[in-house]
């Protein structure tokens, strides 16, 4: 006989199985637990290939021209240029001297007109001849330079008895001076005179 807890003191012969009451109702949850630790990062997977190329789009259409723009104002006149030649300035000079332009520190157009006579007689004629020579330094008075100008006026031959023949003649020599540079006039042969002479400035 087998005493029962839930019945103290009541026994049931023996031998007796016990059988399984009905299963009890369910029990509420338990709360969650807490998360787990994040796992390591995955490897990084390779690059994938690249894409065809897409079409090319078409050219757009030109653009209509723009409306063209005012006309500025016109800008005002420049002040007239200065004469490049300047005034005549007369000149006395004599024979075998050196002489520079009226304004030496520029250029200059120089003129001078010498004159000179030749007669023929019983005997025989006569010529007159001159030189203008210009350089850089007084001795153009003894001849050393540039000869750059020449006249020359002469008769020639015999008259008879009782004649005579005078002529006179007088020549144009103009020529360019450079700055700084001096001038004569030389007597090579007879007589010759300097009528006039003149220079005008240049620039």
């Amino acid at each position: 006989m087998l005493d029962t807890p839930a019945y103290p003191g009541y026994r049931f012969p023996l031998p007796l199985w016990i059988s399984q009451g009905p299963q009890g109702v369910a029990g509420n949850a338990g709360p969650n637990g807490n998360d787990g630790a994040v796992g390591p990062s995955g490897l990084i997977g390779l690059t994938g290939a690249q894409g065809i190329q897409g079409v090319a789009g078409t050219v757009g259409a030109t653009g209509v021209q723009g409306i063209q723009g005012v006309t500025g104002v016109q800008g005002i006149q420049g002040p007239a240029g200065v004469n490049a030649i300047g005034a005549p300035t007369a000149r006395s000079l004599s024979l075998a001297t050196a002489y520079q332009a009226t304004d030496p520190t520029r250029p200059a157009i120089v003129t001078l007109n010498l004159s000179a006579s030749a007669g023929l007689t019983l005997s025989a004629g006569n010529t007159n001849t001159g030189n203008v020579v210009i350089g850089s330094t007084t001795a153009v008075a003894s001849g050393t330079g540039t000869n750059v100008g020449s006249m020359s006026m002469g008769l020639t031959g015999v008259l008879g008895i009782g004649l005579s023949l005078v002529m006179a003649s007088t020549t144009p020599i103009v020529f360019a001076l450079p700055v700084g540079w001096y001038f004569a006039i030389l007597q090579a042969l007879g007589t010759i005179t300097i009528s006039s002479a003149f220079d005008q400035a240049v620039g």
